[in-house]
């Protein structure tokens, strides 16, 4: 079984169901991919910079 499972993560066609979301990003289902993962962080740490963007330009 765990060689049928990584060959589902290899293949691109068989892998994960995803799922689209509101904000146009998909929403992995079933075994976290690193590749979610890093878009996660990639999105959150966005966020962060925007916020100190904002406090900055208000002093």
């Amino acid at each position: 079984m765990a060689q049928f499972r990584r060959n589902q993560r290899a293949c691109k066609s068989k892998g994960t169901p995803t799922r689209k979301i509101k904000g146009g990003r998909k929403k992995y289902k079933g075994h976290k991919t690193s590749r979610g993962l890093k878009q996660d962080m990639r999105l959150k740490s966005q966020e962060k910079h925007e916020k100190d963007y904002r406090k900055s330009k208000r002093k």
